[in-house]
């Protein structure tokens, strides 16, 4: 009789014993798949977040190529009036207008190799291990290109007003 409870006893705790190991695999497959799911879920927010800030930058690479062409255009317009002007008036003194002109140019030239050297740039500080202060390159390379543009703007405004004074001292 003793034999007999104490086999049964054996054999629950080896069941008891068996059920636990079975419940410990269960839980630690269960803590590999929250622990998987949270690595999927955050490499999938962090190509989210990468594909926003692409998107933002080709928004804001199309919106600053076309006030580079813009002011390319408006370059264009400005020197063929200064050339008829200067055809029309070979005495005129416009050497000051073309410095200014060729500065802006050189200005918007610059400005488009910035622009393109960030565009170029983008994927590097993304893929980078941090791309915060990766970013904080670009940011900046962006607002000098913006300040370029916004001092090829001015210069292009006092060079039509210089050309509209040369021709009210021709008339």
């Amino acid at each position: 009789d003793t034999d007999n409870s104490a086999t049964s006893r054996e054999e629950a705790r080896e069941r008891f014993e068996a059920r636990r190991e079975l419940l410990e695999v269960r839980r630690e497959d269960l803590r590999e798949r929250i622990s998987d799911s949270r690595a999927t879920r955050s490499a999938q927010l962090e190509e989210a977040r990468k594909q926003r800030i692409r998107n933002f930058f080709a928004l804001m690479v199309r919106r600053m190529n076309a006030a580079i062409t813009r002011l390319e255009r408006l370059i264009e317009r400005i020197e063929t009036r200064l050339a008829k002007f200067e055809e029309e008036n070979p005495e005129a003194d416009t050497t000051a207008i073309h410095q200014d002109l060729d500065t802006a140019k050189n200005l918007l030239d610059e400005a488009k190799a910035n622009l393109d050297a960030a565009q170029a740039s983008l994927e590097d500080v993304l893929s980078s291990q941090d791309p915060k202060d990766a970013f904080g390159v670009i940011r900046e390379t962006i607002s000098e290109v913006k300040n370029q543009l916004k001092e090829v703007h001015k210069i292009l405004v006092m060079v039509i007003g210089d050309i509209r004074g040369l021709r009210v001292g021709a008339e």
